[in-house]
């Protein structure tokens, strides 16, 4: 028998009032769908929907965090009538505000709001969730290589799509599930450590006034070369631990058995380069490869030197120190920047990408916000809604607002009839339509 979610109507076949949404779905061809049903005849009703254009808004922690404790204490009103409009505006898909992995990690650190945390990201959410920025920087590096290979610069344009899971344009059901698995304490310890010390390289390294010296684009070439030393170092120490283990020197590590993300990003290349590559000396042409112009061309690769240089150059001209934060900030701007339509960002974060030679929101047509400039923010979302086309504003409205007489119905299949046709078959029948001889040996008598 069907559930139906929301309320339910007058069947237009046995008269009960039974009759409601069952489920939005999508079909073949991208095409999403409302399928409505009535409890009792089982009787079932389906239209296509209109395809959506959303617009993408991203949340960094910090603001997720000030959502969070405005909702919680009742202080601070900006801050939850701000969830508020979010909320109202990702219902009526004018917006996503997706999660991502930084958002899971950095909740992960604050132990007792963690449940809190995750709860403001998903409610804004609805399921919308960003690919690993890891994964996001080895398909744009992977782009670079396949440029690379025959000599050519590659084409950067951004399709939303290619940063998610799932198409963020699809229309969402009337909820969403999703899965929580229970922290692994020892593992966030590792990952607070590994932040602190990656934050400690940081404050030695902007208080070295010989590091500090040159320009930006010198600072940016530095910060780009230093990428590719990052991942080939990685990979050289992965592959050297790995050895030792074979030879019994290294005591056996079933974790650094698997490849960090890092050392897959080269292992591609290096798959790739001897699969397609003619070059004798494949090694040198790796080398090659990450110290080209195609790969400083990498979006996520010039974001982060982008803002690395600057972080620099703000630490030697006026004495900022690195946070704690910087580096989760950065990952995620440089991953996921190109892909969204606004963020919303540590406010100096903002300042170190769009002041002085920087300019990252202009380079990518991405709206850069922070707390001090929310009143932008929402001068930013009544564009949005104003800017909704109203084909798509009705479709909506009669979709959540079950005004199923509106909307163009085609009868679809009886879900009783179709159960009792398949109980009607047994499993050898239903195997020997589809196979001659079916699955019991017997020959077929055809």
């Amino acid at each position: 028998m069907p559930i139906i979610f929301g309320k339910k109507h007058k069947c237009p076949d046995c008269g009960a009032v039974s009759f409601g949404c069952l489920h939005i779905g999508k079909a073949w061809g991208e095409q999403d769908y409302l399928e409505l049903a009535c409890e009792k005849c089982c009787t079932t009703y389906r239209c296509d929907l209109p395809k959506l254009t959303k617009k993408i808004l991203y949340l960094d922690q910090l603001a997720i965090s000030h959502m969070m404790r405005s909702r919680q204490a009742g202080k601070d009103r900006k801050w939850s009538d701000f969830f508020d409009r979010l909320k109202s505006m990702v219902q009526w898909q004018r917006i996503i505000c997706p999660t991502s992995w930084e958002h899971r990690a950095e909740s992960e650190f604050s132990k007792d709001r963690y449940a809190a945390l995750m709860d403001t990201c998903r409610k804004l959410a609805m399921g919308n969730r960003l690919r690993a920025s890891w994964d996001i920087q080895a398909r744009q590096i992977y782009q670079a290589l396949q440029a690379f290979m025959v000599g050519t610069m590659p084409d950067w344009s951004f399709d939303s799509k290619e940063a998610f899971e799932d198409n963020p344009n699809t229309w969402h059901d009337h909820f969403a599930i999703d899965v929580d698995f229970a922290l692994d304490f020892k593992q966030v310890a590792d990952r607070r450590e590994s932040k602190m010390a990656v934050h400690k390289a940081m404050e030695s390294l902007y208080s070295d006034p010989t590091y500090l010296q040159g320009t930006f684009e010198e600072h940016v070439q530095r910060e780009t070369e230093g990428f590719a030393r990052g991942l080939l170092g990685t990979y050289d120490k992965e592959r050297r631990e790995l050895l030792e283990m074979m030879c019994g020197v290294r005591a056996p590590d079933p974790i650094a058995l698997l490849s960090s993300p890092g050392a897959q990003v080269v292992q591609m290349v290096l798959m790739t380069i001897q699969q397609e590559s003619q070059s004798q000396d494949r090694n040198s042409k790796v080398r090659e490869f990450f110290f080209s112009p195609q790969f400083r061309s990498v979006p996520a690769v010039r974001i982060n030197a982008v803002m690395r240089a600057a972080m620099a150059l703000k630490s030697r001209d006026s004495g900022r120190k690195p946070k704690p934060s910087d580096q989760y900030d950065v990952e995620v701007i440089c991953s996921y920047m190109p892909y969204c339509d606004a963020m919303l960002i540590d406010g100096e974060m903002r300042s170190l990408a769009t002041d002085g030679k920087a300019q990252l929101d202009g380079a990518y047509d991405t709206m850069l916000f922070s707390a001090r400039t929310l009143p932008k923010l929402h001068e930013w979302l009544d564009q949005v809604e104003t800017s909704f086309p109203p084909q798509q504003r009705e479709a909506v409205a009669d979709v959540y607002e079950e005004r199923f007489e509106r909307l163009k119905l085609h009868r679809g299949r009886n879900l009783l009839e179709a159960r009792r046709a398949m109980m009607t078959l047994s499993p050898t029948s239903r195997t020997r339509r589809g196979n001659k001889h079916g699955t019991s040996g017997e020959p077929s008598h055809d």
